[in-house]
């Protein structure tokens, strides 16, 4: 009888023993998948450069990014322009990132955003990137999902990979989770994109305008002397001088009509864009008035062209140079680029630019 009870009481000790090392296991899978850890590995990725980077959605479309003279372009949506800066600044971001891994395998990927029409899926690319191969040269992708609720965050899943992340970064937010239609994200919609010029201040130092049946004109920033009672009353150091081409006559133009007409040339946005096929017959050899923008610094001028043709959809069309895009505009935003030397003339009191700066109209 009391050889039996040392039996049993071994093997409870036995299996007492077993199960604190299934416990301490555990506890260290649990341990392991709460421990907050990089997203991407330093030094995981070699050397290699960014060169290409495609972002999909979750019905199935796709968009492509590449670099083009120094500008970054969705390549498979008419060459349009993308925020670099903040495509670039994105990427960085991830880099940095941190989380937490949530669980492995979710019963319920929806329940994170991931798999539905809102999720997003990043793929990062080395040179040997390939517009019809996605996987090609691949340095890093992921499904991108919801916010996390209550801090700045969102929820991913890395490709190839059923795990689910708290991830410290909230990308969606910066790939934009709504519905865009056929336009892709982190698109540049200004005429005048912020990546002009690439450096230095001023932004402008001269604005020419030609149109037909009006005099051509420029207008020219310069710096003024200022006293210290103009300073402390707020007046600027610089002034917009008015010169007319049909009278050589140069003078200073009405300041605060002047100021607003630059501050809506680097907020306005285009319309459309139009296909770049289409070209031949919009009259871009012949257009019927220009914008030509000297910046303060070293760079090559922009060059806004309307031309004689109009849109598909009926609307006048502007070349941009920097761009080397065809951007569709309304009819109301004529006049308001390509305005008269009028329009800046000492005594003018009304400014038509007050209400559409920063609009985006």
């Amino acid at each position: 009888m009391i050889a039996r009870a040392i039996l049993l009481a071994g093997l409870l000790l036995g299996l007492l023993a077993l199960h604190g090392v299934l416990e301490r296991q555990r506890a260290d899978e649990r341990s392991a998948a709460t421990r907050v850890r990089r997203l991407i590995v330093p030094g995981s990725l070699g050397d290699r450069p960014i060169a290409l980077v495609r972002i999909g959605t979750g019905d199935g479309r796709h968009f492509v990014y590449q670099r083009d003279r120094g500008l970054w372009r969705c390549t498979n949506w008419r060459g349009a322009l993308a925020r670099g800066a903040d495509l670039e600044s994105m990427i960085a971001e991830l880099f940095e990132a941190q989380g937490v891994v949530l669980t492995g395998n979710p019963a319920r990927p929806s329940d994170f955003g991931l798999d539905v029409e809102s999720m997003r899926t990043l793929r990062v690319s080395g040179p040997g990137g390939d517009v019809g191969e996605p996987d090609a040269d691949l340095l890093f992708g992921l499904d991108v999902g919801a916010a996390v609720d209550g801090r700045s965050g969102a929820w991913v899943r890395p490709l190839a990979s059923t795990e689910v992340w708290s991830l410290d970064v909230d990308i969606g937010a910066q790939l934009g989770r709504e519905d865009r239609g056929p336009r892709p994200p982190l698109l540049d919609e200004q005429l005048i994109s912020a990546q002009w010029p690439s450096g230095g201040s001023p932004r402008f130092k001269t604005i020419s305008v030609s149109r037909p049946g009006a005099a051509a004109f420029e207008l020219e920033l310069t710096q003024r002397e200022v006293s210290q009672e103009e300073m402390l009353a707020g007046v600027p150091p610089f002034e917009w001088l008015l010169r007319r081409q049909d009278t050589s006559v140069q003078q200073p133009a009405a300041q605060i009509v002047a100021v607003a007409y630059t501050a809506f040339l680097t907020s306005v946005a285009w319309n459309d864009i139009v296909d770049p096929a289409l070209a031949g017959g919009l009259g871009l050899d012949s257009p019927v008035a220009s914008l030509t923008l000297q910046p303060g610094s070293s760079g090559d001028p922009l060059l806004l062209l309307l031309l004689p043709g109009a849109s598909p959809a009926g609307n006048p069309v502007v070349f941009n140079s920097h761009a080397r895009l065809l951007y569709e505009i309304r009819s109301e935003q004529v006049a308001q680029i390509f305005p008269l030397a009028d329009d800046f003339a000492p005594e003018v009191l009304v400014n038509p630019w007050q209400d559409l700066i920063g609009s985006g109209r």
